[in-house]
């Protein structure tokens, strides 16, 4: 009963850490970034602790949910979830008693998103080691004689195909059915009948909490049956001796997900019947023989790397998306510009992934007049799901540095274009007030803005540039920019 009066309210020092988390997470690794990264929420985290203690209490006024339309691969989208700051640091609060009793229930088995408990304010651990480990122990078990074969799968369409009253009865049955749980699943359920939300949603760390709970009874069915499996949430791999046995353990799987209204993707299950095409799988040899050529004189490491982008990438939107991002963020990381202009000219390349593109583009390619030019006109495109995202990440590059007439304007077009979405719309702005400096045009367009998410990030880009008499109408007229006004007052 304790544990259940502390959730009604959070404990302030609880949700000031994660306050604090959540805006590093972003800053970090969001395919959608915050303009700022919600370094005002960070700077007021005191503040907006206290704000916060009441939202278990008021969790049916919670804030309205954005699907971004965000590339899968170069032909297909994913939807991801673009939640308010607040409901953010709640759910991330949340999560935390959550995860705490789900986590220790999980099989060893299970490489991702587990718990790292060294930290008061509650961390997964490391990604790239978690990972690393997960592929290390895939190789392990087919070099050591015992298994021949494997089968790689994962489940269709999975966050979005979760059904809340599913993962309530798990939750409830295992015992973590814990207030915080309940305050989760009323959030979630709002979200799904005013907002369209299907299933869980994909970019809050709360899915990836309850996203790894859910496929439990799965991990148990393949331990129940002698199965050697590894899980990187749903991406599974089981083991045998013989492709046959590990073509039984697909029957295993798919009772097991029928179980909670989930199906297996034929379309990505992969038998390997042989140790080599197995490891072949788990380690791409390319990226090994790579790695160590660039611990090689300069030379040597720069032709390889540019051999790589020849061969591999140039050209090919098709190219697997972890060999695009390794190469793409090694010259990003060398500020070698080889790749820029091609890349910046192949839309649904760079669509491979959006942000490392537009990050390389912004760091290598910015200088280039050719590079500029094929960037603004892909920006100068009608909007359009399958390029949101791109255009996100390509205005992001571009408020890196001045520009002419003919930019602004493109920019002002698409800040002011209602038919896109509010975060590019807000990009839009930031390289506008960049090349432009007009700030007393961009406090009157703030003061008619209508969508308080985009209003908050025109406001933004007025830090060190905006009067007093502005920074208190804002204050006293749009409570949900109290953070950034102060945080643009501080400056």
């Amino acid at each position: 009963m304790e544990e259940r009066r502390e959730d009604r309210k959070f404990n302030p020092r609880e949700l000031r850490d994660n306050t604090v988390a959540v805006a590093r997470w972003n800053r970090k690794q969001f395919e959608v970034p915050d303009l700022i990264g919600f370094a005002d929420y960070e700077a007021s985290s005191a503040t907006v602790a206290g704000d916060l203690q009441a939202y278990p209490v008021a969790a049916d006024e919670s804030g309205l949910l954005l699907p971004f339309p965000y590339p899968k691969s170069s032909s297909s989208l994913r939807w991801l979830s673009v939640a308010g700051p607040e409901e953010l640091i709640v759910l991330r609060t949340a999560a935390g008693h959550v995860v705490r009793s789900t986590d220790p229930l999980l099989s060893p088995r299970v490489h991702s998103n587990r718990l790292d408990r060294r930290y008061r304010c509650w961390h997964f651990r490391d990604y790239k080691k978690a990972w690393s480990r997960f592929i290390t122990c895939g190789l392990s078990l087919l070099d050591g004689r015992r298994y021949s074969a494997m089968y790689r799968t994962d489940i269709e369409s999975y966050y979005p195909s979760v059904e809340l009253e599913r993962l309530q009865s798990l939750l409830q049955g295992y015992g973590c059915l814990v207030p915080a749980a309940v305050l989760i699943l009323k959030v979630l359920r709002k979200w799904q009948l005013r907002d369209g939300l299907r299933g869980l949603p994909i970019g809050p760390e709360v899915s990836a909490v309850l996203g790894n709970f859910l496929l439990h009874p799965v991990d148990r069915s393949f331990e129940a049956n002698g199965y050697e499996y590894l899980r990187w949430s749903d991406d599974i791999l089981t083991f045998g001796r013989t492709i046959e046995s590990c073509q039984d353990s697909m029957v295993v799987l798919d009772e097991g997900l029928s179980n909670l209204r989930l199906a297996r993707s034929v379309k990505k299950t992969l038998p390997f019947d042989n140790v080599y095409d197995a490891r072949r799988n788990l380690q791409d040899h390319w990226l090994t023989s790579l790695t160590d050529l660039l611990h090689r004189e300069e030379d040597v490491a720069r032709e390889a790397l540019h051999l790589a982008y020849d061969s591999k990438i140039r050209g090919q939107p098709e190219v697997e998306g972890y060999f695009f991002r390794w190469v793409v963020r090694t010259l990003k990381n060398r500020r070698d510009p080889y790749g820029c202009l091609s890349l910046a000219r192949n839309p649904p390349l760079m669509n491979v992934d959006p942000q490392v593109s537009g990050q390389y583009l912004a760091e290598a390619g910015l200088k280039n007049t050719h590079v500029v030019d094929v960037m603004m006109d892909r920006l100068s495109h009608p909007a359009e799901d399958r390029f949101d995202g791109l255009d996100l990440h390509l205005l992001n590059a571009m408020r890196r540095r001045r520009f002419g007439r003919a930019e602004a304007k493109e920019f002002r077009t698409i800040a002011t274009d209602s038919a896109r979405r509010w975060p590019v719309r807000v990009y839009g702005w930031a390289a506008y007030a960049r090349t432009t400096e007009r700030y007393p045009e961009l406090m009157e367009a703030a003061r008619a803005e209508t969508i308080p998410q985009l209003r908050r990030g025109m406001i933004a880009n007025l830090k060190g540039r905006s009067p007093r008499p502005f920074l208190d109408h804002a204050r006293a007229k749009f409570p949900e920019s109290r953070y950034m006004v102060q945080w643009v007052q501080a400056a």
